[in-house]
């Protein structure tokens, strides 16, 4: 019993029936092509028609880049929401602590800068230290604008009349 190929024909025939071995390089070569060809027709006749694939294809590739950008859009806006969730989070926390330890809001602005409370505490209270050792006994003279000469002095008294002399 011979065995049957996809298009009827027993193994090693053509399609007239008459069996011709295959002696040259380009007897090979156009048996070949012609069973690639016999492939293509069958293999397009099983899919249909190739262009309604393709647009279905490429409208199905627009709608999912469509899909992708609108998901890509709506990440972005989560993204900026949680960094602005954040952002007022910190500011909340930074102004608490200077609210306890007494900073300025400009001094707030400027030197608080951690991003956790712990930080943010150590550096408020190394803040209110410094201004209040620099107010206290920084650069301050003791007794700067008083005098210790009496009012009645005789050369206070010249330096008056010569400069102001209807008093």
């Amino acid at each position: 019993m011979s065995e049957q190929t996809q298009d009827g024909n027993e193994a090693g025939e053509t399609s007239t029936g008459d069996f011709t071995p295959i002696t040259s390089q380009e007897d090979f070569d156009k048996a070949i092509a012609a069973r690639i060809e016999r492939a293509k027709r069958s293999a397009l006749s099983e899919v249909g028609d190739v262009d309604e694939l393709r647009a279905k294809a490429a409208k199905w590739d627009e709608a999912e880049q469509a899909n992708q950008s609108e998901a890509e859009r709506l990440q972005a806006e989560l993204d900026a929401a949680k960094a602005a969730a954040d952002q007022a989070t910190r500011d909340a926390l930074r102004l608490r602590v200077a609210a306890k330890h007494g900073v300025s809001d400009e001094d707030a602005d400027l030197f608080l800068t951690g991003s956790d409370e712990e930080t943010l505490t150590r550096q408020a209270q190394r803040l209110a230290e410094a201004v209040d050792q620099r107010t206290s006994n920084g650069n301050v003279v003791p007794g700067e604008g008083t005098s210790n000469t009496p009012p009645d002095d005789p050369e206070r008294k010249f330096v008056r009349d010569l400069f102001n002399p209807g008093d």
